[in-house]
């Protein structure tokens, strides 16, 4: 054993410097950066001299690399005490199959989120270091589990058993799984100056940098996007990187990154007026993780009352008017990176239409309680089984429902059943949890399929196999004894599956709600806007992304019969559409806004009348475009036929001079096309026949 640390140890220290640069007497050592990246840093004081240099990582997936090369540097050295044989194998097997993970440095994607999150398995089925370990030790079924009911949670907030299970039959502590499961920072994060517009006056701008998240040194070569948030309406301002000549609003610059887990990065930034009313808050913290019980009240001055207040959450979308916003969430405790989007973004507007904006965070003070169960199986028809609670905090309270006399963290001489445990800390967070106790020769419950509740249609399910002989009892319903039940709501719902021989299996499941209009929503990104202009000539245009999990269908407020996810030739104006599910009828009602280009803003380019000099040209079956095109703007394709089916979509990018496009059509049916060439001011639309 100690030849392998020592070749281990050997083998870290050659390695990790690959992943560090030269410092600046400026950068923060990398010990700062460890506890950065993980709040469980600060449980294991630094020990050895290299965590205390200032360190330098070229990219936050190389954070992580070496985060996770010392913590298992660290676990090969500090082995929990009295581990068994097996215990032992099965710990050095899952720290080889960690560090492999961390040197193939393949992290999670955020593919829906704008915002730091865990993603327990991506949408590319890559899972984080904690849920590789598992998958990879033959746990598949509970990492698919973990998955589709908590996929987005902290190690610390996952109501599991087999979590701690797993963890005490692979040789760990699930403190050290929390240490090994990192967050994930963007790549790249947003700074800004502003000047302040004129009451009623179009003359406010924002001046924009895109900074490397861990060094602060300016980047270049992202796409950038401004939008302007009116309440729910979304409106494209321009493609660039500042605004100048905007009037006060709401204005959300979104930067297309492509890297690690975000594919964008976003700001909210409210430009005001110079002759706004002036804000101060009386702000009241979350007291415990999930107690909802933060406020922010404001105290209005200044300006000419009445004041009307529009609140805005992290995403942009209203979260409520008036002067109070109540129930509120913190930002989690002891978080692990500074807020990149405040929380809570108020819009105040006087009686004469001057704006002031003002961002607020909510911290929240305590950490909610929770406990691992060691659980020991009762023999079958027996009450010898036993719960026992780990890793509560000092000074907790406990409280058994099954017996209010019981104060311990262990509950013995369990017959199979569902137990639940009521724990309270010091500062008054309490949590409740409930825990499935199974009799030892239970029959294994195969495959389950669970359906989510759809946008609250109480439609959800959970079937398990129908096994002949054995019966079903229900916790939501009493009288239920199928081997499936339908028409649930989110939630926990417990079956006990009793075999011929009377031996119980016990189980949770959770319904998920499956809300369409959020995960639509995530595909902001895609939403193409293109805005009219007056000089130009030019009508503006809204394109929704394809959406491949169900079939769509859409209603336009200015064209009920428009079932498309294209409008086109808008003159400006506020156009809405509702989207539906056909599968669930779920719906998603979006708002958007189209500009007259001509009158946006120096940023968005007063421009002439620009013609492409677009022509397709057919060689037999081969088809050519020929464009001209001197410009610095993205340059968009489109081809549609004439059901308003896209067929190509192209960013041709930048160009300076007479250009030629191979087009990919020869699966396309004969018929007539229209091909559309555009930027954020101006378009070109030629039809075509193939």
């Amino acid at each position: 054993m100690k030849t392998c640390i020592l070749l281990f140890a050997a083998a870290f220290f050659l390695n990790c410097p690959a992943f560090l640069l030269q410092a600046n007497p400026a950068t923060p050592t990398a010990y700062q950066q460890l506890c950065a990246l993980n709040k469980y840093w600060k449980q294991h004081p630094v020990f050895t001299k290299e965590l205390n240099e200032p360190r330098f990582f070229a990219n936050h997936e190389a954070l992580i690399a070496c985060h996770l090369q010392w913590v298992v540097y660290y676990l090969h050295q500090n082995p929990p005490a009295h581990l068994t044989a097996a215990q032992q194998h099965n710990r050095l097997h899952c720290l080889q199959i960690l560090d492999n993970y961390r040197k193939a440095a393949v992290f999670p994607k955020n593919t829906h989120h704008t915002f730091t999150i865990p993603y327990f398995i991506d949408d590319y089925n890559t899972a984080c270091a904690v849920g590789h370990l598992i998958r990879e030790t033959g746990y598949e079924d509970l990492a698919c589990r973990i998955a589709a009911e908590m996929n987005y949670a902290f190690l610390e907030d996952m109501p599991y058993a087999e979590i701690g299970q797993w963890a005490n039959t692979m040789g760990f502590d699930v403190a050290e799984l929390k240490w090994i499961q990192p967050a994930y920072a963007p790549p790249v994060r947003i700074e800004h100056t502003q000047t302040p517009a004129t009451c009623g006056q179009q003359n406010g701008s924002i001046d924009m940098a895109v900074v490397d998240y861990l060094t602060s040194v300016p980047v270049t070569g992202y796409t950038q996007k401004w939008y302007s948030l009116r309440g729910n309406t979304l409106g494209l301002v321009t493609e660039a990187e500042d605004i100048t000549n905007m009037p006060a609003g709401l204005y959300k610059p979104m930067v297309q990154t492509n890297q690690g887990m975000f594919a964008f990065v976003y700001d909210l930034i409210g430009l005001n007026d110079d002759s706004g009313p002036d804000i101060t808050a009386s702000v009241v913290p979350e007291t415990c993780t999930n107690s909802k019980d933060g406020s922010i009240t404001l105290n209005i001055s200044g300006g000419t009352p009445p004041y009307s207040v529009i609140w805005y959450n992290q995403t942009g979308a209203v979260a409520g008017n008036g002067l109070s916003l109540q129930n509120l969430s913190g930002t989690g405790y002891d978080i692990m990176y500074p807020i990149l989007v405040a929380p809570y973004t108020a819009e105040v507007t006087d009686a004469g239409g001057c704006k002031t904006f003002a961002t607020f965070n909510l911290e929240t003070l305590y950490e909610t309680p929770w406990a691992y169960p060691n659980i020991t199986a009762p023999g079958c028809q027996q009450s010898n089984g036993a719960i026992e609670l780990l890793y509560l905090p000092e000074g907790a309270q406990i409280q058994w429902s099954h017996n209010a006399a019981l104060t311990s963290n262990i509950a013995q001489n369990l017959a199979a059943g569902l137990y639940t445990v009521t724990i309270t800390t010091t500062q008054g967070c309490q949590t409740t949890q409930s825990f499935a106790v199974s009799d030892a020769e239970a029959d294994n419950i195969v495959s389950v399929t669970v359906t989510p509740d759809d946008c609250q249609q109480h439609n959800g399910s959970v079937t398990l196999p129908d096994v002949p002989g054995n019966a079903y009892g229900w916790s939501h319903n009493a009288g239920w004894h199928l081997h499936y039940a339908n028409n649930l709501q989110s939630g926990f719902y417990t079956v006990t599956v009793t075999n011929a021989a009377g031996c119980q299996k016990v189980v949770q499941y959770y319904v998920q709600n499956a809300n369409f209009a959020d995960s639509y929503a995530y595909t902001n990104t895609e939403w193409i806007l293109v805005n009219a202009n007056s000089n130009a000539g030019t009508t503006g245009s809204i394109e929704l992304p394809e959406y491949g999990m169900a079939p769509l269908a859409y209603s336009w407020s200015h064209n009920p019969g428009l079932n498309s996810r294209i409008a086109d030739n808008l003159q400006p104006g506020t156009y809405t559409v509702t989207v539906t599910n056909t599968q669930t009828g779920c719906p998603a009602e979006l708002s958007f806004e189209i500009y007259d280009a001509a009158f946006l803003g120096t940023s968005a380019g007063h421009t002439l009348p620009q013609y492409f000099g677009a022509q397709v040209i057919a060689v037999g079956q081969n088809l050519t475009l020929s464009y001209q095109y001197n410009g610095s703007d993205n340059l968009h394709l489109q081809i549609v036929d004439l059901q308003g089916k896209t067929l190509l979509y192209n960013n041709l990018g930048a160009g300076n001079g007479l250009h030629s496009l191979a087009l990919p059509l020869q699966n396309a049916p004969a018929g007539l096309y229209v091909l559309r060439l555009y930027h954020n001011t101006g378009s070109q639309t030629v039809k075509f026949v193939k």
